[in-house]
């Protein structure tokens, strides 16, 4: 991440929401913006945004032994 300047954030919403469009434009103003995948769990859809902005660095939680946790999208 030369250059970068790393930004984070956990909020619920859409992929066209506002706040994954800021996410979208501090990306291409050359931001690494790093966002949770979100907390409702590990089914279909359940990542939330700003983590299914298109230019989101997506993270999710895992346990001591590297298994998803049941929390995490």
């Amino acid at each position: 991440m030369d250059g970068q300047k790393p930004n984070g954030m956990s909020i619920d919403g859409d992929p066209n929401d506002l706040m994954s469009r800021a996410v979208n434009l501090l990306a291409h103003q050359g931001h690494a913006v790093i966002v949770a995948a979100g907390n409702g769990g590990s089914g279909e859809d359940s990542v939330a945004s700003p983590g299914v902005a298109r230019d989101a660095l997506t993270v999710a939680a895992t346990d001591k032994a590297g298994h998803i946790t049941d929390y995490s999208a």
